[in-house]
């Protein structure tokens, strides 16, 4: 079967995407990641903290230090995820 994921980048869509990943991994599997949601100018100033919590931390400081790390026992990454289980996944 093909499934395509539609998914933002953040924390919460790539712990979701490792654990259906794994369920999953007998299908070919497509994944969209989108950076936002909505438009970037009606984002009010607290989300900006939950932002930088959800997507920033993780995909530029965490995740690049986790590639550098054995990927036993933990999530894999954005990345990783594509180069694993995806045929195609697009940013």
């Amino acid at each position: 079967m093909r499934i395509t994921f539609l998914a933002n980048k953040d924390i919460e869509s790539n712990i979701a995407l490792n654990i259906l990943t794994g369920k999953l991994s007998h299908h070919s599997m497509t994944n969209f990641l989108s950076d936002h949601v909505g438009r970037e100018d009606a984002i009010v100033s607290d989300l900006y903290k939950l932002k930088y919590i959800e997507q920033t931390l993780f995909n530029e400081i965490v995740y690049f230090k986790l590639e550098n790390t054995r990927k036993e026992n933990r999530y894999l990454t954005f990345n990783e995820l594509g180069e694993i289980h995806y045929t195609n996944i697009r940013q």
